[in-house]
């Protein structure tokens, strides 16, 4: 057997939310209507 461990390459620090930038990504998933996204959304 072996163990697992997920572990970045390199330190990520989050010091909170930012909406703006969330919304940013996703539309660049599938667009402002979520056309192409909601099959990620149900996963």
């Amino acid at each position: 057997m072996w163990v697992y461990q997920k572990k970045l390459e390199y330190p990520v620090r989050v010091s909170g939310p930012n909406p703006k930038l969330a919304k940013v990504i996703i539309t660049q998933y599938g667009g402002p209507d979520l056309r192409f996204y909601n099959p990620l959304l149900m996963q």
